[in-house]
């Protein structure tokens, strides 16, 4: 398996300079004639320069797409070209129906696309004060503080935010606010530091909201009020830590082993030994169930762990090593998509590398022709990029450390069976559902005739692949260590519907379904 360095350099190389080249004209075709072509550059340090053949130079890219679309008219095709270096999106860019054929590009590698500051040279210091105080006694020599400029925080919609309620049935269009040291995610401090601790009892299983769901016939339909949990962890003596500690969050397979959620802590008794959550378990409260504490500062406790203090703006974190210490720091902050295709046709992104943000990073309603080539999609919140369209197409990018879904695919009609005919092919995942852990697979597929291609899917929790509808080619792919964490799952998933049909799945080689000890996994 290519690592992830020998990745993004292969997907950020090469095709870098421009679009791909024309067909070259038949005999029997005449060539049309060339498109006009209007170029504007995105140079945050040299805005306004006069630079031949480019049309302007603006200094954001939320700029130079208000810029196009005051020039599209009249029919040039427009191309954004990114210098290198770091670029910040601190807003939704839309990007309308009028501004079809908009291709944008990386000037050369090492292009950034970011959803929140990124801090070069960190500041470290040692904790004072505060929440400081909140941190392990037998920890502070160890944890170190980093305080982030509010205005630096408030260029971003969405702002600094917490664990968010998240689980199957629960739309999340942005995670909570995550710390990335030289690349790689800080893991929100927790307890336990590997794994799920155990369920001892179960003193209220809670109201069980899945019991009032539509699809549940009306006479064994049960509607009552919202009514969370409360349980008795097995291990009690750690109970004292959390008792009155504002904001605690629990994650947990509270009952079924493929059904995950976070939900936020009503109140600690650490002399009953017993966790009142604030809001009930889909499925209710089982013994068989297990849970963490997530995002609380009394369990920074370990190396790779930090905690934000929202309200004071400071970044807590134990590293190691001192080359930790001085590498950058980038903080997600921008709540809301990086870019939305309105139903534009033939935008193009290439050679960009999208990072550091809480929510998508592309999101699309009935495009046409949206590519993204040899993008490298990395540390996000939720969701990476959700198309939904005619003939769009994802080729030779990476998609690491995603919280979320990697891509989601939508679009053709069923009841006519006419295909969307979007397609994934010779793309790398590797750790999506990072977060949000069950029902947010790699690769999700809807309506009619998707196509998952030659990708290696590697490292999920839960499924790889997620189908609903109709004729739909899953082929060649290499799909491995997945359903690390659950059981009575798939590799890839399909079900409760006897008309998704028409896949095919082929060709592809499954290994490492580990899954769990209680129930079933299957390739």
């Amino acid at each position: 398996m290519r690592s992830i360095a020998s990745f993004a350099t292969v997907a950020l190389a090469g095709a870098l300079a421009g679009a791909a080249p024309a067909q070259a004209p038949t005999a029997r075709t005449p060539a049309a004639p060339p498109r006009q072509v209007m170029q504007v550059l995105v140079d945050p340090l040299h805005p306004g320069a006069d630079v031949g053949g480019v049309g302007a130079v603006v200094p954001t890219l939320a700029d130079a797409v208000e810029w196009a679309n005051k020039h599209c008219f009249g029919g040039p095709r427009i191309e954004i070209i990114l210098v290198p270096g770091v670029h910040e999106v601190q807003r939704t860019i839309h990007v309308p129906k009028s501004l079809g054929g908009l291709f944008v590009r990386a000037q050369a590698p090492g292009v950034r696309v970011v959803g929140g500051p990124v801090i070069a040279e960190p500041a470290w210091h040692a904790p004072e004060g505060g929440a400081a105080a909140r941190i392990p006694a037998e920890s502070r020599a160890h944890v170190r503080a980093l305080d982030l400029p509010a205005e630096w925080v408030a260029r971003f919609a969405g702002g600094l935010a917490g664990p968010v309620h998240a689980g199957l049935g629960v739309d999340v269009p942005a995670g909570p606010s995550e710390v990335f040291v030289g690349g790689r995610p800080l893991v929100a401090a927790r307890w336990p530091n590997e794994g799920f601790a155990a369920i001892e009892r179960v003193v209220d299983a809670g109201s069980v909201p899945r019991d009032a769901a539509d699809d549940v016939p009306a006479a064994d339909r049960k509607v009552v009020p919202a009514r969370g949990g409360t349980f008795a962890p097995r291990d009690r003596d750690r109970l004292a830590r959390w008792n009155g500690a504002a904001g605690a969050w629990m994650q947990g397979y509270w009952n079924w082993d493929w059904c995950e959620e976070t939900l936020p802590v009503d109140a600690v008794d650490a002399q009953a030994g017993t966790v009142k959550l604030g809001m009930p378990h889909r499925y209710g409260l089982a013994k068989r169930g297990n849970f963490r504490v997530v995002d609380l500062p009394e369990e920074l406790d370990a190396a790779g762990e930090c905690w934000i203090d929202r309200e004071r703006g400071t970044v807590y974190a134990w590293l190691e090593g001192d080359d930790a210490w001085r590498a950058e720091v980038a903080v997600s902050v921008l709540g809301e998509p990086m870019f939305a295709v309105d139903g534009a046709a033939d935008v193009e992104f290439r050679g960009l590398a999208f990072e550091c943000t809480r929510a998508t990073v592309i999101a699309s309603q009935a495009a046409q022709g949206l590519a993204l080539r040899n993008c490298l999609v990395l540390n996000v919140g939720a969701r990476a990029v959700s198309i939904d369209g005619t003939g769009c197409s994802i080729a030779n990018c990476a998609f690491v450390d995603v919280g979320g879904t990697g891509v989601a695919m939508s679009g053709g009609d069923r009841k006519a069976l006419v295909p969307a005919s979007n397609a994934v092919r010779d793309c790398r995942f590797l750790r999506c559902g990072r977060t949000l852990r069950t029902y947010n697979p790699a690769v999700r597929m809807d309506g009619v005739g998707q196509r998952l291609e030659r990708c290696e899917i590697a490292e999920l929790p839960h499924i790889a692949v997620f189908f609903t509808g109709n004729d739909h080619a899953i082929a060649g792919n290499d799909i491995h260590d997945v359903v690390q964490e659950t059981g009575d799952a798939g590799a890839v998933y399909v079900g409760r519907d006897w008309t998704a049909q028409g896949t095919v799945i082929s060709g592809n080689l499954f290994s490492g379904i580990r899954g769990t000890d209680a129930r079933y996994q299957n390739a």
